[in-house]
């Protein structure tokens, strides 16, 4: 399935690339629904007025989540490692998230006016 969404980016000769991009919507496919989560609860954040949460989630995220997942990963797995990294790293930052909303930490941004 993924060759025909990735086949109108690319030259009918392109069977290497074809074949990695493929490998990499299998991999990232299903965890960009966690991805996109995760931008959306950014965003609640953002909107509530608790720009900090969403800072430090987005840092948390990057530098202690999927740069040393992906550092691990990449040297068992190779480039399919970097992909897995990825998705793990969006996947535990969504649910520290949702930790965070569950605490209700957030509430105390609110303004009434």
């Amino acid at each position: 399935m993924p060759s025909w969404l990735l086949a109108p980016f690319l030259q009918a000769k392109d069977t290497a690339v074809l074949a990695i991009g493929e490998r990499l919507l299998r991999i990232l496919g299903l965890p960009y629904l966690f991805i996109t989560s995760m931008v959306v609860l950014n965003g609640f954040f953002n909107g509530v007025g608790d720009t900090l949460a969403s800072m430090f989630l987005s840092l948390a995220s990057l530098w202690l989540l999927r740069v040393p997942l992906v550092w691990h990963l990449s040297g068992a797995w190779g480039v399919d490692g970097v992909w897995a990294g990825i998705a793990a790293g969006y996947v535990l930052s969504l649910f520290l998230g949702l930790a965070y909303y569950a605490l209700g930490a957030w509430k105390r941004d609110l303004r009434r006016e």
